[in-house]
């Protein structure tokens, strides 16, 4: 009888989890969806960077998706680079952010955030 209590209790406590879970998804898709260009937010410190090494803004990618981005291009060397939010709707792990040269096929992976060690990882990777 305790165990089919505990049971029971078990399975309403997995159930109500699943259903914040759903929801949450769900508003969050409505929100991507309703403001598109918040992606912009999570990388501004790099697009000022490149701007300041001569990049400009060449493109936008997969607006409101779950790896939204930026083409950069620099027109002094014609390089292309690319910068993109990996931002899953289902995920728990946070943000990261790929930086993508396009001419020599090489790429950086770093966390969302301005810290100094990402800082001085995009400098390396732009020299």
């Amino acid at each position: 009888m305790v165990i089919g209590a505990i049971t029971l209790l078990w399975l309403v406590v997995k159930f109500a989890k699943g259903c914040l879970w759903l929801l949450g998804a769900m508003f969050e898709a409505g929100f991507r969806n309703r403001y598109p260009y918040d992606f912009m937010m999570h990388f501004q410190w790099i697009v000022s960077e490149m701007k300041t090494r001569g990049y400009t803004q060449a493109g936008i990618m997969d607006v409101g998706g779950d790896y939204p981005g930026l083409l950069m291009k620099n027109e002094g060397t014609d390089v292309k680079m690319e910068i993109r939010l990996r931002a899953p709707l289902l995920s728990d792990k946070g943000y990261s952010i790929v930086v993508a040269n396009h001419n020599n096929n090489t790429a950086i992976v770093m966390q969302d955030s301005a810290s100094d060690d990402n800082k001085r990882l995009l400098d390396i990777f732009l020299d």
